[in-house]
């Protein structure tokens, strides 16, 4: 039992010879800086994270042609087969706003028709074409006109 308190005793000597080691050279103040500045960085760390998630949300919510053409895909309820047939469509012209061809039979049938150039539109492509535009917009495609300058339809 001695043993312990004896024990005891020499770890408070040793805890008052750092107190007192601490005390004459001022490192409290030294550690208190270091703490500080750690806090600093970290809390630097935490908004430049935080900035970085909520600049990516934004992108992410931004208006994209792309997103607004698979929204209307996924609105319009179309079969998967008539999906992957726009979707086709869509990545052949390459058009910046792709869901122009959405907009009308005859705009469908211009995309179709540069989707496929040099052929012409005719046979199953055009009856496929025919078939989708009559479930988006209940008309058959219209005779395309092919005279038309194509600079009007390069910017859609």
């Amino acid at each position: 039992m001695t043993r312990l308190v004896l024990a005891q005793y020499g770890h408070v000597d040793r805890y008052r010879a750092m107190r007192s080691g601490i005390e004459e050279t001022g490192g409290s103040g030294e550690w208190l800086l270091l703490l500080l500045i750690l806090a600093g960085v970290l809390v630097l760390i935490g908004l430049a994270v935080l900035t970085s998630y909520i600049v990516r949300h934004r992108r992410s919510m931004a208006n994209s042609p792309d997103r607004l053409f698979r929204q209307i895909l996924t609105s319009l309820d179309l079969s998967a087969g008539d999906v992957y047939y726009l979707r086709q469509i869509k990545r052949r012209v390459r058009y910046a706003h792709p869901a122009v061809i959405l907009m009308s039979p005859r705009l469908l049938g211009l995309a179709a028709s540069r989707a496929v150039a040099p052929e012409a539109l005719i046979g199953h492509q055009r009856r496929r074409c025919d078939e989708v535009s009559r479930r988006l917009f209940g008309e058959p495609l219209p005779e395309l006109v092919e005279d038309l300058p194509s600079e009007v339809f390069d910017d859609l």
